[in-house]
This record gives structure tokens, sequence and C-alpha cells, in this order.
């Protein structure tokens, strides 16, 4: 994949929900690549938190490639020979997109996530009906598998799960590296070398890329002034200046999380 196409699997979450909207408010005469390229810009510029202006920085040739990738696997279809083309998502299009959509691990940043509930929560009806016009029949078990993927509760459960793993590995580290900084005290008061220091704390408190480059090695690597310094004051200060902060933005994330829960209560 090309650079230029790593911004669209980034953002596909806008691109895709743009491509539904596109279909949903152009249904009758089918929608345009601009009409999509200014849904993608519309609704990223929707969590800019300033007045100052943001949009994803993708291309029409982007939008483009993206729509003729959906003709190609059957999930759009090209209304008329015009110029610019004019397109309609099909029903297992629909689907395809809403699976996108849900799809957290696609899911850039924190502020994302509300924007994906957003859209289910208040879209959901006008996509059923979308899905159940685009074919004759809407069976019983398409019902139920659409219901399961627009299901808010659980998404919403599923991300306040992944929100606590997120926590517990922070803490994990929090406790690692303030516990390496007391030994690293204890062990110079009791006339360590550095060389043994770094042999126990290796051994007791592996950090996280230990299997790729062991403590023993990173810490050689660095300037002999500054070893004893990353072992015992560095440790306190990334806890301090960086995974506490990361730590508190996660417990209020996982606060907000719990409030649109109870909402859907």
């Amino acid at each position: 994949m090309s650079r230029k196409d790593a911004v669209v699997q980034r953002f596909e979450l806008f691109v895709a929900t743009a491509a539904v909207a596109a279909h949903a408010s152009y249904a009758a005469e089918g929608f345009r690549q601009r009409d999509v390229k200014f849904l993608i810009e519309l609704f990223s510029n929707w969590l800019e938190p300033t007045l100052q202006t943001f949009t994803i920085p993708i291309q029409n040739t982007q939008v483009q490639r993206y729509l003729n990738a959906l003709v190609a696997d059957g999930f759009a279809r090209q209304v008329a020979r015009k110029r610019p083309p004019v397109y309609r998502l099909t029903r297992v299009g629909l689907l395809e997109l809403v699976t996108r959509i849900v799809d957290t691990s696609k899911v850039a940043h924190q502020q994302h996530f509300f924007f994906l509930c957003y859209f289910i929560k208040n879209y959901k009806p006008k996509i059923e009906q979308l899905i159940a016009e685009e074919g004759k029949q809407f069976p019983y078990a398409l019902r139920l598998e659409l219901d399961a993927l627009m299901n808010v509760n659980e998404l919403i459960k599923r991300e306040i799960e992944h929100v606590k793993r997120e926590i517990k590995k922070l803490d994990e580290r929090i406790e690692d590296a303030t516990k390496t900084s007391q030994l690293t005290v204890r062990m110079k008061r009791e006339g360590a070398s550095v060389r043994e220091i770094v042999a126990q704390a290796e051994k007791l408190y592996p950090y996280e890329f230990n299997s790729q480059k062991p403590l023993s090695s990173l810490i050689s690597e660095i300037p002999g002034d500054m070893r004893l310094w990353e072992l015992e004051t560095g440790n306190l200060k990334r806890v301090e200046q960086i995974w506490q902060p990361c730590r508190n933005m996660l417990m209020h994330y996982k606060s907000e999380l719990e409030k649109i829960a109870q909402q859907e209560k």
C-alpha cells in the first residue's frame, strides 16, 4: 500500500461513513466522488476542538481509488456512464461499510470513537432503511446481523474493556519503573556496581523490549555519567511526566465512555 493509501486506511472510519452518508443523501440520482470528499472533510472537522480549520489530508485521487475498489469488489456500482461518474452502494456494500465503520481497530484517536458512537446511534434507523431498500427482501437473519453490528452498547462495552487493559499495562509499567528506581537507590547505597544493579533490575523488572535488546545492552550504550540517572531518576521522571499523565487521560476517557453507556440504558 502506498503512503497515500495508508492515510485512507488510517482514517477509514470517516471515509466509510462519508460513503454511506453520500449514498443516503443522493439515493435517487447517485453520489459523486466530490460528495464523499466533502463529507469526509465535514465529519473530520466536527472533531476539531479549536476554531482552526482541520480536515483529514485526503486527496481526490485517493477517494476515487477507494470508490473504484468498492465497485471492483461489488460493494458499489456505477449508475450511469456520466462524467464525473455517479455511484450507488449495493446492499452487500452497505453491510461491508458498516462492518468497517464499527471496526474499532481502525479508530485512530479516542475522540474518533465518540464520532463512531454518534454516527451509529443516530443514523442506525436510516442505515437499516437503506439496506432494506437495496433489495426485494430483508430477511430476519440479515436484520439480526445488522443489529449486532450496530449495537452501541456492545461497542462501548468492548471499548471500556480495551481501556481497562491499557490502564493495567500502564500500572505495571509504572510499578516496575518505580521499583527499579528504588532498587537502584538501595543497591547503590550498598556499594553495588552499575553492572550489578542492571543485572538485578533486568532479572526482576524486565522492560518491554528486553527480548529485542536486553537492559544490560541498552544501558551499556548510554554515556557512563547517565547510566545511574536513567535507572534511578529517569525511571521516576518517565512515570511522572509520561505514564501517569497518560493514565490520567485514559481514566478520564473511561469515565466519559461510562457516561455514554449510562445514557444508553
